[in-house]
């Protein structure tokens, strides 16, 4: 089972772009790719080395968040175990107030935890994205001649994505009823209103 939480519903692979989802396994699925896909422009051994350098660079981060998952329900059990003691003591001594204070005490532990829990995974996912995308940037600087482009997106590490841009090429070559798609910049992703809108499915 992934240890990685799925909050979102992962999209579907569409025309002008290919999805590479998160398994169970913690690894990028690229079994329903295959060159005619990208019109011959990428192999599959070409996909699965972007994929499985995004992986190592992703094992790190997913092991780390483990460790702090396993300090953050430690130290729940803690502040329980210290509630408890205290509380069995102050019934005993019949002190509503110090039974009170002990729980909004420990409350504010439980939620100091959280905090810090949370900004701890923010701050790993920062740098595994900072890694991932020097990755991606390398890639795309020998794809961009192909019209192949690797996008990070907001909801990265669940999935990358591989974006057709020759296939705004082609439809301007081919009636000039469509401009000819160019991207802000060849390592971002379209703004909304640089390209039609890709139609999600949960």
């Amino acid at each position: 089972m992934s240890r990685l939480v799925i909050i979102v519903p992962i999209p579907d692979s569409t025309p002008d772009k290919v999805v590479f989802s998160i398994d169970h396994n913690d690894r990028f699925d690229t079994s329903a790719y295959n060159p005619g896909i990208t019109h011959g422009r990428a192999t599959t051994e070409e996909i699965t080395q972007v994929t499985s350098e995004l992986e190592s660079a992703l094992q790190p981060f997913i092991s780390k968040v483990g460790k702090l998952k396993c300090s953050l329900i430690v130290w729940f059990l803690l502040i329980f175990a210290v509630i408890g003691f205290f509380g069995f003591t102050f019934v005993g001594a019949m002190n509503p107030v110090g039974m009170f204070g002990i729980m909004i005490g420990g409350f504010i532990l439980m939620i100091g935890g959280r905090f810090f829990y949370r900004s701890k995974v923010d701050q790993l996912a920062s740098d595994c994205k900072a890694v991932s995308q020097k990755i991606i940037e390398g890639h795309n600087a020998s794809l961009a001649s192909r019209g192949l482009r690797w996008v990070m997106p907001s909801y990265y590490p669940l999935w990358v994505e591989l974006h057709k841009d020759y296939l705004w090429a082609q439809n301007n070559n081919n009636g000039g009823q469509q401009p000819i798609y160019m991207p802000p910049n060849m390592y971002q992703q379209p703004q909304p209103q640089d390209q039609p809108q890709p139609q999600y499915q949960a």
